[in-house]
């Protein structure tokens, strides 16, 4: 009998870290190019996830906050996301899809 585990590839840590660096990477990248060319500053947003997924990496809360959960878009507050604060919600309006994000905070 085959255990449930044997499909799942194991990944090294070294390849786990060079995914991370390479997520911030693309998120810096992304802040960069998005004042003149957001279509690649949303491309490295899909490439960052794609990563992060592939290689079971978590994209840390600060950054996940910068990527719209429906279209995948780098969120700008003020260009293309709205962020309005209240009753302990942070709410994020992503001006693309128009699709809400909502976060609690302290």
């Amino acid at each position: 009998m085959a255990s449930r585990t044997a499909g799942i590839k194991k990944r090294a840590i070294w390849q786990r870290a060079l995914a991370q660096e390479n997520i911030q990477i693309y998120f810096e990248e992304a802040k960069k190019r998005f004042a003149t060319a957001p279509d690649l500053a949303h491309r490295y947003m899909r490439m960052a996830q794609n990563m992060a997924m592939r290689f079971r990496v978590r994209i840390p809360v600060d950054l996940r906050l910068k990527v719209c959960k429906h279209c995948r878009h780098y969120l700008v507050p003020g260009r293309n996301a709205r962020i309005r604060v209240e009753k302990g919600m942070r709410i994020i309006l992503c001006k693309d899809c128009k699709h809400i994000s909502r976060f609690r905070y302290k």
